[in-house]
């Protein structure tokens, strides 16, 4: 057995809100660089992402492209 197997998944979730209207923004881009894991956002602006081992000093990025 390797310690692999008896590690625990860490799991990373947040809402996504529009700065400006304080609105839950649905289908934004949320991203970890180095894991290289990514979700969208549901229609309340919810992601949740589940990371085997996180790499220390990872990045989030968060990007939504909208019209009007």
């Amino acid at each position: 057995m390797t310690t692999d197997s008896l590690s625990q998944p860490h799991e990373l979730t947040g809402t996504i809100i529009d700065a400006g209207t304080r609105q839950p923004l649905k289908g934004a881009n949320v991203y970890l660089v180095k894991s290289r894991r990514g979700t969208e956002t549901e229609e309340d602006g919810r992601f949740h992402l589940v990371l085997e081992s996180p790499i220390p000093g990872d990045t989030l990025v968060i990007s939504f492209v909208g019209y009007a």
